[in-house]
């Protein structure tokens, strides 16, 4: 069952590609794909003082399932599982600066978005966890996310799996803070006329 799910995943993949408008940032090393969205949910105020709310800009981030799912299927630990897990996200964010750095719209960006039912409530990573509140929209999101679920949990496991979708958020500055190499930082310096006491480290 669970070689057909990821079969039909991968096959399906290209096309789900196409239908988002995504962009590569690499292919063979970074587990996300992007796109620039307009966000459409209740206003957030993140941990850094950074408000978001409808119509902002934002660099919507995607999970590449089909990859991910390739990369954790053949662990049955699930504490190691989480740790490749973690790695595979964490390993990809600096090319996730890089790419909103270069971008032309990297002043109107506030920073990132994506949905999940994975674990981000540790945030090493820099992500803030809120609800998803659209009734509409978690259950489109828990549909995509039922096989994803089946793939990712260990063969043979008794848990209760859970399915319910959260929007994680990164503002760009935790962002640059954490992920951006020492010659992007200082490009940030030059561009925005800051100084390491304005925030950025």
């Amino acid at each position: 069952m669970r070689k057909i799910i990821l079969f039909c995943w991968r096959l399906l993949d290209p096309f789900y590609f196409q239908l988002t408008r995504l962009t590569y940032i690499d292919y063979r090393k970074n587990i996300f794909r992007v796109r620039i969205t307009r966000y459409h949910g209740h206003p957030v105020v993140l941990a850094d003082g950074t408000h978001i709310k409808k119509n902002d800009l934002l660099l919507k981030i995607h999970f590449h399932n089909a990859r991910l799912l390739s990369e954790l299927s053949h662990i049955q630990n699930e504490f190691q599982k989480g740790k490749t897990f973690y790695h595979l996200v964490k390993d990809s964010l600096p090319g996730i600066a890089d790419f909103l750095i270069k971008h032309p719209k990297q002043h109107q960006i506030k920073g990132l978005i994506g949905v999940t039912y994975l674990n981000f409530r540790s945030n090493r990573l820099g992500f803030e966890i809120y609800p998803v509140k659209s009734k509409i929209y978690k259950l489109i999101k828990m549909s995509i996310f039922l096989p994803i679920n089946i793939l990712a949990s260990a063969p043979g496991s008794h848990s209760k799996p859970t399915y319910v979708p959260v929007y994680f958020f990164m503002s760009k500055n935790v962002l640059f803070e954490r992920y951006a190499n020492f010659f992007e930082k200082n490009y940030i310096f030059e561009e925005n006329g800051l100084t390491k006491g304005d925030g950025i480290t």
